[in-house]
Parts: C-alpha cells; structure tokens; sequence
C-alpha cells in the first residue's frame, strides 16, 4: 500500500519513492497516476474536482495586486497570502487590491499568519480579515486562543504547520475555529497524509492538498494526489521554484475553469 514506506525515513524521501513506484506501475499497466492512486488508498474521491490554489507572496509586497491577476489568469480560485504579526494600513491596502480582484472572479482569498500573532490578537485579526472578505485562516497563533470563537469567527481557521505536531491537540486546541486540514505530502510523508486525509474525511473537515516548492515531477505526485484524495483545494499552481527546470513542463492534468479535473 501506499503507506508502507517506512516513515523513519525522511518524509521528502518516502513521498519520492511512493512517486516512483505509482509511475512505473502505470507505465507497465497503462493506467494514470490518479486512476492508481485511488484504486490503492481503496477510496473514490469525494469530488471529481479541486480547486486550484496558488501562493501570491506577503501582505504588503509592491507587485501582490499584480502577481493575484497573473494567477486568476493562470486558472487559480483559491489566493493565499501570508503575513507575519498585527495588520496596517499598508498591507489592508493590499489586500482590498487582491480581494477586488478576487470577487470579480469568483475565488476565494486566505491569509497564513504562520503562527505570528499572539493568542490574545487573534479574535481582532480574524475579525477585520472576514469582515472584509477573507474566507479562511492558516495557523494564526502557536497557542490557544483567548476567549471562545465568536460565531462569527467559527469554521474560519485551517491547520497546517500544527499538523507536525499531535493533529488531535491541536483539533481540540482550536476546536470551533477550525474547518480544515492543509497537508503538504512531501513535509508529512505519505502514512501521515493519508492518515490525516482520512481524519479529515471523518470530521468532514475541508482538505487542501498543497506544493512545498517541488520539482516539476514532484508537483505532478502532488497534483495527482490531491485528486486521489478529493481534496477541496489543490495548492498546485506554479511557483517560482519550477525555474529552475527550465526544459521539464509539469506533467499534466486537466484542468477547467480553475479546477483541477479526473
């Protein structure tokens, strides 16, 4: 199965070896990397599609209005944007920029705080953001947040970096602040995806399955993969990295209307 590679080895190096065995099995059996992987997870994906995602760079960058525009053209509905500590003026600028942008194409804008802000600004910050349209939250602060989730708030949190750690502390860390899972499978290793995708197929928690600035071949695994598993969103549009194979085109898969296809 895909989750017998031995997780004591480096996870990058487990999710290379999964890669390559699926790729040479297709090419004996003629069968896509898609086709193979849901047939050994034993699962249908839950959607038949996911939504493109793509990573625009920090709050506050000169040219982030321009880079949004450059990914909705490239098929992009999900704009992640990252940002450390407390929001200014300058970096709401900013992203009233990208939020126009976004609503005019029907995508969805999500802000990663990468753990910056302190528990007791998280409530603040969150608020400001979905009131102005940020539709989801990755790790806002590294410990819990002061107070309960403002109904307002609730569902509003995805959980990334956490998932490193113990997923279930985590989970009830967060608890009414959290709706999702955001798994990088060349960070975690494949027995920790899959079991995490699974936690979040039980929990009926969203899923994004995203890049962590692979090679074309390795794009291509996560790619597929986000499919196998009917992730929500795939954090799989192009990104910087890729120039440095500047002769090797991602493998491709359909992909419509900002969705990635089967």
């Amino acid at each position: 199965t895909l989750g017998s590679v031995a997780e004591r080895r480096p996870p990058a190096r487990g999710s290379g070896r999964v890669a390559a065995r699926v790729d040479l099995g297709g090419r004996e059996r003629g069968r896509g990397i898609v086709q193979q992987l849901t047939a050994r997870l034993g699962t249908t994906p839950q959607a038949k599609t996911s939504l493109v995602g793509a990573l625009l760079g920090r709050l506050g960058d000169r040219d982030l209005a321009r880079a949004a525009s450059q990914a909705l053209d490239r098929g992009a509905r999900v704009l992640k944007i990252k940002h450390s500590g407390t929001l200014d003026a300058e970096a709401l600028e900013g992203l009233d920029r990208v939020l126009e942008l976004a609503r005019g194409r029907a995508a969805d804008v999500r802000v990663d705080y990468g753990r910056s802000l302190e528990p007791g600004e998280v409530a603040r910050e969150l608020g400001i953001l979905v009131a102005r349209g940020v539709s989801r939250v990755e790790e806002p602060s590294r410990g819990a947040p002061a107070g309960p989730c403002p109904a307002e708030l609730s569902g509003r949190v995805l959980l990334d970096e956490s998932l490193l750690g113990d997923p279930e502390e985590a989970l009830r860390m967060w608890g009414d602040w959290a709706s999702g899972l955001v798994l990088k499978p060349t960070v975690l290793g494949p027995e920790r995806t899959l079991g995490l995708a699974e936690v979040a197929r039980e929990r009926g928690l969203s899923l994004t399955v995203t890049h962590c600035f692979e090679g074309p071949v390795g794009l291509a695994h996560v790619r597929a993969l986000a499919l196998a598993l009917g992730a929500d969103v795939a954090g799989v549009d192009d990104h910087a990295a890729l120039a440095a194979f500047p002769r090797c085109a991602v493998p491709g898969l359909g992909q419509r209307e900002g969705a990635l296809v089967l």
